[in-house]
């Protein structure tokens, strides 16, 4: 079965800076004192700077000022990321390899801002792999809505149906399935729960199994 393009999510799938945010995020939690605050991280992971904004007002605004929360975590990992950008993960260059000899349209779908999402991209010189770079700044709504996907299939020219997108997270999961794609997922910080295996997508461990995936696809 021929592959006609390929979407991918950019942090925790590409390049390994989940954690980086992981380890800002708590330690700045610590600082405020706020205790055991994973299950909110999580639940951020995925999504634009306006749902930050307004779940962790929701979660938080009662106990301190959620904005100024925010600012400090984000001080934090580009504080992190001074010295560099986070690296890629295993197979992804061989991935972003195989899938440009054999002609296949690639294209990025990341919550990440636009200007962060071409400084880890270029800083792991595979920027030019992809036709176009849809960013959290370029949609109303975030994941898990589809509309991030939705228009990083037509900035591609390719019918969502037609497309395989690949993610880590949860909510990239459902935003990719709502949006009528064949999905798979390389979980990063979190493997997925009983109820996102109803959606039915596939999973594998690396993009290492993904690669092998997809060349057996594109031989069949």
């Amino acid at each position: 079965m021929s592959i006609e393009a390929v979407i991918f999510d950019m942090d925790g799938l590409l390049i390994d800076s989940e954690r980086v945010s992981q380890q800002a995020f708590l330690a700045t939690a610590a600082d405020y004192g706020l205790g055991d605050v994973y299950d909110l991280f999580l639940s951020l992971v995925g999504c634009n700077e306006n749902t930050h904004k307004q779940q962790l007002q929701a979660a938080l605004g009662h106990k301190i000022d959620a904005v100024q929360f925010r600012l400090d975590w984000i001080d934090r990992y580009l504080a992190a990321l001074a010295d560099g950008v986070p690296p890629l993960l295993p197979g992804v260059k061989d991935t972003l390899e195989w899938l440009h000899t054999n002609g296949i349209k690639k294209a990025v779908a990341t919550s990440s801002g636009r200007q962060a999402a071409i400084k880890k991209l270029s800083g792991n010189h595979i920027e030019h792999y992809f036709s176009s770079v849809t960013s959290g700044d370029d949609v109303v709504v975030s994941k898990p809505n589809p509309e991030i996907f939705l228009k990083a299939a037509a900035s591609i020219n390719v019918e969502p149906q037609n497309a395989w997108a690949l993610e880590d997270s949860e909510n990239g999961v459902k935003a990719s399935v709502a949006a009528g794609m064949s999905v798979i997922q390389v979980p990063n910080l979190v493997p997925p729960s009983d109820e996102l295996l109803q959606l039915g997508h596939q999973v594998m461990p690396s993009m290492n199994e993904v690669l092998a995936f997809f060349k057996q696809q594109h031989a069949a």
